[in-house]
């Protein structure tokens, strides 16, 4: 199911990217996976949309994520007062984690999952992966919102290592991956 790498296109940082499924949707894991492989965005100039060309290039299902690993992954949230709550809820089940590229990979996986609160991701981006799999309702928290993704090539390459050594990942990720910036 998953797509084959292009021959001959060289990547660059921008163009790979760490996704984790969170436990509450990993029971849907595969349709997220068919939703990421299909997804086609709006392009700025002309507004047809085109495939984004996402390869999955690595994943490990099922992950069972310890409190320690969770604390550390998300240690830029811990100072803030849903950390705990975050923490609890990425141990309390199994997750998904993948190495996804493709031109401009960050971003444009990053417009694929939509906003972070999912109400917000259904009534401004719908046919988003959040706005599709996330949860929301009185009482449910913001990190219901089914899915993870890296916010810049920094993030990516530390999150891509939480969960894959470079021997797990394709020899041309890892190349993109371990070059000195």
């Amino acid at each position: 199911m998953t797509a084959q790498p292009r021959e001959g296109i060289s990547l660059k940082r921008e163009d790979i990217t760490f996704t984790m499924v969170k436990p509450h949707a990993y029971g849907k894991w595969p349709e997220v996976l068919a939703a990421i492989l299909s997804y086609e965005y709006k392009t700025a100039e002309t507004g047809i949309e085109v495939p984004a060309e996402f390869t999955i290039e690595a994943i490990r299902a099922p992950v069972k994520i310890a409190k320690e690993t969770a604390k550390e992954f998300y240690a830029q949230h811990r100072d803030r007062p849903f950390f705990l709550e975050l923490v609890d809820m990425m141990t309390e089940g199994t997750v998904a984690c993948m190495v996804v590229s493709g031109p401009d990979a960050i971003n444009q996986y990053r417009q694929l999952l939509g906003p972070t609160n999912v109400q917000e991701a259904r009534k401004n981006a719908p046919y988003s992966l959040r706005a599709k799999f996330g949860e929301s309702g009185d009482g449910v928290p913001l990190s219901y919102n089914a899915a993870h993704g890296s916010d810049d090539p920094k993030s990516a390459k530390r999150e891509i290592g939480f969960f894959f050594r470079m021997s797990e990942v394709s020899d041309r990720i890892a190349r993109v991956l371990t070059y000195p910036q």
